[in-house]
């Protein structure tokens, strides 16, 4: 007899709930379950009736697969559970675990044939030409290419701070056409007001939203602990070093829990040790706080330690030359970067530079 359903539910690497469905005697039970990949619509119906039911039936239906108009529906195979396992509760013995068929990430950004062109006294400079990128929900993607090749320009168009000659953005599938607010920022620059202490300074956030500022307070200082601050909170940025700086504008940008972050060279100014821990306290951040990330960089170890793809621009006009995919396992440590496979995409994205000009080597 069927005493229930059960569901376990992987909603990123490392994290997964349980939810429990008792079956009361109703014919059919319905759940919804809202992945970071996507929606899966599951129903589950048991046959007998009442306290008599002896069959249960379970059906999904899952996204379209990407660049099909058509609705899918798909089986279940039996094995292992991954992302979500379905186990009817038995009295007797328990059916295998079954795990539905993998399906894409829902896209988060999409940036379709956008083009920047700003005029000088001099003329016109086409920054950018043509970019077509998508980036699924909680992807960390790392932009790398030479000075001048419109990295910032891009992401300055995706923060809505600066308008696209040419093409659209979406977040979330609304059009960019204006500052988005629903996003955090860190900039080259920490930015911070040199007369207000570092938990004032990340609390400036909730000041200009005009948010609960106990809340904010408690989620403050959370966010100071975990990048080791917690004994700086009244400490003064010029009481601060550089690291701890940029720390302090990384947990300012994350108040709100923004679903988006970009941050534009945010180590780029920091000693070669500080910048290693940042880069670890940035991938903390992110498994801690679940949100997409937009990410550049003139390294490219930096960009491979840090991402899941590594999109390689050309010089001016910025186009997207080649996008890689970073099959290394998470979570990421240093020993990694001696690693063969690193040293591999290292070698690719070297690579493709020298091909494009921007590495020159004398013979």
């Amino acid at each position: 007899m069927i005493i229930g359903l059960t569901a376990f539910v992987q909603t990123r690497p490392g994290r997964a709930t349980k939810k429990v469905w008792p079956y009361d005697g109703a014919a059919e039970r319905m759940a919804c379950i809202l992945l970071c990949r996507g929606w899966w619509f599951v129903s589950a119906s048991g046959t007998g009736g009442g306290k008599h039911q002896d069959r249960i039936s379970v059906s999904i239906m899952l996204p379209p697969p990407r660049n099909s108009g058509k609705p899918t529906g798909q089986g279940f195979a039996h094995g292992q559970a991954e992302e979500i396992g379905f186990r009817p509760k038995m009295r007797m013995n328990e059916m295998d675990m079954i795990r539905p068929v993998e399906t894409p990430a829902a896209p988060h950004v999409t940036i379709s044939g956008v083009s920047k062109t700003f005029r000088t006294r001099k003329g016109e400079v086409k920054a950018l030409s043509d970019i077509d990128l998508t980036i699924r929900r909680g992807e960390f993607i790392s932009v790398l290419g030479p000075s001048g090749c419109g990295k910032s320009t891009l992401l300055m168009l995706l923060s809505g701070l600066v308008p696209s000659s040419r093409g659209s953005i979406r977040v979330d599938e609304k059009a960019i056409s204006g500052p988005n607010s629903d996003i955090g920022i860190v900039f080259q620059q920490d930015v911070l007001l040199e007369w207000r202490s570092a938990l004032q300074n990340v609390l400036i956030q909730a000041e200009i939203r005009k948010s609960d500022l106990g809340s904010a307070r408690e989620r403050a200082q959370q966010l100071l602990k975990m990048v080791s601050l917690q004994d700086f909170e009244n400490a003064y940025p010029n009481e601060l070093s550089g690291g701890m700086r940029q720390r302090v504008s990384i947990c300012r940008a994350l108040l709100h829990r923004p679903p988006l972050l970009l941050m534009d060279e945010p180590f780029g100014a920091l000693d070669a040790m500080t910048r290693d821990q940042l880069q670890l306290d940035l991938l903390r951040l992110c498994k801690d706080n679940d949100m997409t990330v937009f990410f550049i960089t003139h390294s490219i170890q930096e960009a491979i330690f840090l991402s899941d793809r590594v999109v390689v621009m050309s010089p001016r006009p910025g186009r997207v030359e080649r996008i890689i995919d970073i099959d290394l396992p998470r979570p990421r440590r240093l020993a990694m970067r001696e690693d063969p496979k690193f040293s591999q995409y290292t070698h690719e994205i070297t690579d493709i530079f020298k091909g494009l000009g921007v590495f020159r080597e004398e013979v």
